[in-house]
């Protein structure tokens, strides 16, 4: 998870930016909403990556574990 996690404070800034953008009210009720919109599609997305970097991460200690196993 490390090159996701690294990326992390990334995304952190970007979904606090879109927040700040939302409570200015500088945006039309459309733009608003499709901020709004976008950030919750890449939220979604962005925890979805992660959580396959967790399955891929458990998979490959498990598959470096059974090889090491075999080994001796």
């Amino acid at each position: 998870m490390t090159d996701t996690s690294s990326k992390q404070k990334d995304a952190d800034e970007l979904f606090a930016l879109s927040e700040n953008a939302l409570e200015s009210g500088l945006l039309e009720n459309d733009q608003a909403n499709d901020v709004h919109d976008r950030m919750a599609d890449l939220n979604h997305r962005w925890n979805g990556l992660n959580i396959d970097v967790i399955e891929r991460e458990k998979r490959l200690v498990f598959v470096i574990m059974i090889v090491f196993c075999f080994r001796f």
